[in-house]
């Protein structure tokens, strides 16, 4: 039921018009966010659809998509992440469990530099928008510095909005000519990320 649903709004994202697109968001943020509230078993119905589909990169550049357009699509979606892991009520359907926080940070880690490129390039223009990111990021213990290590140590490309992260680990990488402490799957990629590394290449 939510996986055609999913793949009909990347679809969208990807070739869509604005204005449909607009639309499609906002009926997919409502349908996709409540369908595990109406499951017999919330919880585990959330982390089938985190592990079997693409929910997270969906539900990350509608939340771009939301604060362009000034609306509160997604924010639910975010904000129930978010209460997951705080939540301390025992009898509430949502509880955080070792499957979920290893499904979100994984699905996470793919698309926090991207939307939070994206959101910054907006204004944003609702500031909210960005403090949920950055509030779910931090309850999943996401951030720049541990990606950054993390890319490094697993030598996966280390350039932040890589489009070919998704390739797995035997897409081809090169070490940074220059300090050999990074890798990229390419010059278009150093190039990409040159501003940001070449601090840290001279340190090196």
């Amino acid at each position: 039921m939510y996986d055609p649903m999913v793949q009909a709004v990347q679809r969208q994202l990807k070739t869509g018009s604005v204005a449909t697109t607009a639309s499609m968001n906002g009926i997919a943020s409502i349908l996709l966010t409540n369908f595990p509230s109406i499951a017999n078993h919330s919880m585990p119905f959330l982390i089938d659809m985190l592990e079997k589909t693409d929910l997270m990169d969906v539900a990350a550049q509608g939340l771009v998509i939301t604060d362009a357009n000034g609306t509160n699509h997604w924010m639910k979606f975010f904000e129930r992440a978010v209460h997951i892991v705080d939540c301390k009520n025992a009898r509430c359907p949502y509880l955080s469990t070792t499957a979920y926080m290893k499904v979100c940070k994984e699905r996470l880690e793919a698309v926090y530099f991207p939307t939070g490129y994206a959101l910054r390039k907006n204004g944003p223009k609702n500031p909210k928008t960005l403090q949920l990111w950055e509030q779910f990021a931090s309850v999943m213990g996401v951030d720049e510095a541990a990606l950054l290590t993390k890319w490094k140590a697993d030598k996966q490309c280390c350039n932040p909005l890589c489009k070919r992260r998704g390739e797995g680990p035997n897409a081809i990488v090169m070490k940074c000519t220059a300090c050999q402490s990074v890798y990229y799957h390419g010059s278009a990629c150093q190039k990409a990320d040159w501003k940001r590394h070449k601090h840290e290449c001279k340190k090196a």
